[in-house]
This record gives structure tokens, sequence and C-alpha cells, in this order.
């Protein structure tokens, strides 16, 4: 093979490889930051509703309506 650059590489599949290793870590800290915000979310609204039972009150659960 011709050294010239214009043959592939030698190891080209390493680069490959290190590629697909690199988009899946990506993948699994993205995966990982959402959970944690979905979870810091339920914990906020678990110690507010909490809080609010704390200082006696009946009505802590959120008011929803019905869209007309």
């Amino acid at each position: 093979m011709p050294r010239d650059g214009t043959g592939p590489a030698p190891n080209g599949d390493k680069g490959d490889a290190s590629r697909r290793r690199a988009l899946i870590a990506l993948l699994v800290v993205f995966v990982l930051v959402g959970l944690s915000l979905y979870v810091g979310h339920v914990l906020k609204r678990s110690s507010q509703t909490e809080d609010c039972e704390m200082q006696g009150r009946t009505n802590c659960e959120p008011i929803t309506t019905q869209p007309n």
C-alpha cells in the first residue's frame, strides 16, 4: 500500500471502534443526566408536599384544571 494518503489507513478499524465507544459513552452520560434531573424533580416535589403537610395543611396537592 502506498503511504501517500491515498490508500486506506493501516489500522482503520481502531478509529471506528474508538469513535463508537465515544458515542456510546456520550449516550450513557446523557441518559445519566436525564435520570438525575428526573430524580431531582421528583424529590423536590416530594419535599414540597412533605413541608406542606408538616405545616398542618390539608390541601397540599397542586390544583389541576381542565381546559375549556
